[in-house]
């Protein structure tokens, strides 16, 4: 009996061995195939051309925009030693509206009335004139996304009153354009929109870097100092 039990001990030894090495085994296998995923995702994943903060800031303090850093969602920065260096980001900002007598339904006192978008909001309590932008850019360029703008927002208009007082809304995404929020009161309104754009940057004075150009959905990039420039002049003329 004594023999017995014994062997038992033994072989129960060797069997708490085997299993002590399997799963030594395991661990080192898994801690290999951890390793190998993390060099494969860092390799996916190239360094860089600056850090997350910074390319918030040059977007948030874009030549024409004074926003907070947190109006800025930064979505991709090209890769260190790209040429040009460019920020993609979703900027979030404000858009006051104004209800006019529809010009498609022939217009007139008595034609339905529709949301014009009036004013954009750059920074806090800035506002750019729609007119003025257009001077700036072009008539037909502005028309058209204060068109998309203006689409946007009316169905918005719609899924909120379909959802009914107190309901939450989730925000409507059109192409680059997202509508958040939507605040009326008669005749007037404000929206709070976000616009996917990319920017593309350079060094600045204490080599700090800043937005030169921007871009929004394939559109030909505008050069920020120039479009201030002109936006300035329009100004100072409609002061005049």
């Amino acid at each position: 009996m004594k023999a017995e039990a014994r062997r038992r001990k033994a072989e129960g030894g060797r069997q708490s061995g085997a299993s002590r090495r399997v799963l030594t085994a395991f661990c080192l296998l898994l801690s290999a195939f951890c390793f190998l995923a993390a060099a494969a995702a860092a390799q996916k994943r190239p360094k860089p051309a600056l850090k997350e903060s910074d390319a918030r800031r040059a977007v948030a303090e874009a030549r024409g925009l004074a926003l907070r850093t947190g109006a800025v969602r930064v979505l991709e920065v090209s890769a260190a030693g790209a040429a040009p260096v460019t920020v993609r980001a979703e900027v979030t900002l404000g858009l006051r509206l104004a209800r006019i007598a529809d010009e498609r339904a022939g217009g007139g006192f008595l034609a339905p009335k529709r949301w014009r978008a009036v004013e954009l909001r750059v920074g806090d309590r800035e506002w750019e004139d729609f007119d003025i932008l257009a001077g700036a850019l072009g008539a037909e360029r502005v028309e058209a996304a204060r068109r998309s703008v203006e689409e946007a927002v009316k169905e918005f208009e719609a899924r909120v009153a379909a959802a009914g007082k107190g309901a939450t809304v989730e925000p409507l995404t059109r192409g680059a354009l997202t509508i958040k929020q939507l605040s009326a009161l008669g005749s007037s309104a404000v929206a709070e929109v976000s616009v996917e754009a990319t920017f593309r940057l350079e060094r600045g004075a204490g080599r700090r870097w800043q937005a030169a150009e921007v871009s929004v959905a394939g559109e030909p990039g505008v050069e920020l100092a120039a479009l201030a420039e002109s936006i300035n002049t329009l100004k100072a003329a409609r002061a005049r």
